[in-house]
């Protein structure tokens, strides 16, 4: 028996390398493009349909000019909303009339059925409450 030395053959160019690069180079290129129509969309629904997308139109010919009577019981109305508290044990007497309308506003709120023309009659504690409570949130001259 003789043995033949087996030769290798000659190497074929390395083609499946050249073809592979440029399949990565070609998904790297969709997924650029992909990233870049997504990025586009959702800055154009953004700017079109988000909360900012209309812009105000400034109005013309509506100047504000109060007197200063006006802006003197705007003042006064504000001071006496969000004035300060009184002090502890301050006195408080709002009339039958006041706690009647108290009542009503806070029923009407509260979606609670008052009876018109209804007569009231707290107790003392029922009226301190309600006068320290009222007191507390709008001070003592309401």
């Amino acid at each position: 028996m003789s043995t033949q030395p087996i030769a290798s053959s000659p190497s074929a160019p390395r083609v499946a390398g050249a073809v592979r690069h440029r399949r990565i180079r070609a998904a790297a290129a969709a997924a650029a493009t992909i990233t870049a129509l997504i990025a586009t969309g959702g800055y154009l629904a953004t700017t079109t349909a988000g909360p900012d997308a209309t812009r105000p139109t400034p109005t013309t010919g509506t100047e504000v000019n109060p007197s200063a009577q006006t802006l003197r019981d705007m003042l006064q109305n504000i001071a006496s909303q969000y004035g300060s508290r009184p002090a502890a044990g301050a006195l408080v007497n709002p009339s039958a009339e006041t706690l009647r309308d108290m009542h009503q506003s806070v029923a009407g709120q509260y979606d609670s059925q008052a009876v018109a023309n209804a007569t009231l009659h707290p107790n003392a504690q029922v009226r301190r409450e309600l006068h320290e409570s009222i007191a507390g949130q709008y001070g003592p001259n309401h």
